[in-house]
């Protein structure tokens, strides 16, 4: 019997990072260089990344960022957004792209990108990755404009991109979200619009797209193809991969979800209305769910659920929202682990409490444990949720707990 698990801790584990040169970027810094201290930092993102030289860190408070011109970061540099896209957000005004990434092993992750503009190399109006890492940031409000110009969020042309939300852009030509000749996984990509040829969500040239969902984006012209991915891969440059993506509710004249342009294309394992020629795939509706904090989850009856092909990248790995993935032997289609959603855990006197969020009519296990490296006991059996908050209880004296709530297909 397949099932699905999240796991949440009693205590908060801190891990710490040590760097070999690091450098801080806040508006609430005195700007000396070379901003080795929240104190010194810097007020502008692009003199802590120069301060950096060719490795080193930069941290980024929260807050609200107006760019002059793009961030470059070239050098083997990593810059972190310390609280999240959702409280740093860098805005480029219209006037420029928000960053070039042009190293193999830079880092760029924890940021809003938006109101970027690309309208000269027609390449990437939020991000141009030439090579490099983009992780965990949102992307929205972009635009590449003019003729022959792709990748209104992202130009991906050899980079990893990975646990992003690309919402919200627009395309003049073509990709409207993503131009992707490298790697895309664990990425939402939604509500984004190409004007003139294909792809509105993303346009796959040679790159792989892998566990991403792509949902409610457009291909507007009349002849637009493949309003959620269109796909394409030729020797000698590479296939297009799609994989173990859920590609429905998008819009286009011809092939509203998926255009499959070949030559050398690979596709399987994924949600699609019309992918029934490809290996293992699904397509009967996702049955997708927006839960607390906006979530987008499978639901509990959904036909994705354990239906992807396990890939040796997954090892390790967590999904969009941070759990890990793979519960249940097969990895989940889309870029969400299907999961009862813990929103908090608290200790009352000697018994702990744990809330999850309840999709309605699920059957569940509880079961706690004292180390995720050990054996999980049963602490509940076939819980039949309703839709809300599930809390369950536990009487106990141990230092610490986890606990996992299931639910079983």
């Amino acid at each position: 019997m397949k099932t699905r698990s999240m796991i949440m801790t009693m205590t908060v584990l801190t891990a710490t990072r040590l760097y070999a040169a690091t450098h801080y970027v806040s508006f609430t810094g005195t700007s000396e260089p070379p901003f080795s201290s929240w104190e010194t930092a810097a007020t502008n993102i692009q003199n802590a990344v120069d301060a950096a030289g060719p490795t080193g860190t930069v941290l980024v408070a929260a807050g609200h960022y107006m760019l002059d011109g793009h961030v470059s970061v070239s050098n083997a540099v990593q810059v972190h957004g310390v609280a999240g896209y959702l409280e740093t957000t860098v805005d480029a005004g219209g006037a420029s792209r928000c960053f070039v990434i042009n190293n193999s092993q830079a880092l760029v992750e924890g940021f809003t990108m938006t109101n970027g503009l690309d309208s000269t190399e027609r390449k990437g109006g939020g991000v141009l990755l030439e090579t490099g890492t983009l992780r965990s940031c949102r992307i929205t409000g972009c635009r590449v404009a003019n003729d022959y110009a792709g990748g209104g969020g992202i130009w991906n042309d050899d980079g990893l991109i990975e646990h992003c939300i690309i919402e919200g852009n627009t395309s003049d030509d073509w990709g409207g979200g993503v131009h992707n000749g490298g790697v895309m996984r664990n990425c939402l990509v939604r509500n984004n619009e190409a004007l003139c040829w294909g792809g509105g969500g993303v346009f796959n040239e040679h790159g792989t797209v892998a566990n991403c969902t792509v949902i409610s984006n457009r291909a507007v012209h009349a002849q637009g193809q493949g309003g959620g991915i269109y796909n394409r891969g030729s020797a000698p440059y590479g296939t297009g991969t799609v994989v173990n993506c859920v590609i429905w509710y998008n819009s286009a004249p011809t092939d509203a979800d998926y255009h499959d342009a070949g030559p050398d294309t690979e596709t399987g394992y994924s949600c699609i209305p019309s992918g029934a020629s490809y290996p293992g795939m699904v397509t009967n509706a996702p049955m997708l769910a927006v839960v607390r904090g906006g979530q987008i989850q499978l639901s509990a009856s959904s036909p994705c659920i354990d239906a992807g092909t396990n890939q040796s990248w997954l090892a390790n790995t967590s999904d969009l929202y941070g759990n890990p993935r793979t519960f249940g032997g097969s990895v989940d289609i889309g870029t969400a682990e299907a999961i009862l959603i813990c929103t908090s855990i608290r200790m009352n006197g000697t018994v702990s409490q744990a809330d999850f969020y309840a999709p309605p009519s699920a059957t569940c296990d509880v079961e706690y444990a004292v180390s995720l490296h050990g054996s999980w006991s049963n602490l509940y059996s076939s819980v039949i949720t309703t839709q809300g908050v599930m809390t369950i209880s536990h009487s106990n004296t141990l230092p610490r707990c986890f606990y996992r709530a299931k639910w079983m297909k």
